[in-house]
């Protein structure tokens, strides 16, 4: 999961919607210190929980859906491999 996508988003939603990213941290009842740690966490891709971001994103009116892929059956791959 490329995570400096989910950072960008979040980045620019506290730009369009804060003046200071302590102004969101306080609307978010974070320490700006937590916030900046997230979006560390986020545009390095390393260290950071799925339910972290998912708190996040929620916060900013944004989901995560995770499903699977519908796969279109080549004919190079028998059918018995797909359930």
């Amino acid at each position: 999961m490329n995570l400096k996508s989910v950072y960008e988003i979040i980045n620019k939603e506290i730009n369009l919607n804060f003046k200071t990213k302590t102004a969101a941290a306080t609307a978010m009842q974070k320490r700006k210190q937590d916030l900046n740690d997230l979006l560390n966490r986020l545009q390095t891709n390393k260290g950071i929980t799925i339910q972290r971001i998912s708190q996040t994103l929620e916060f900013f009116g944004y989901e995560i859906i995770i499903r699977k892929k519908r796969r279109l059956l080549s004919p190079l791959v028998p059918k018995k491999f797909f359930h």
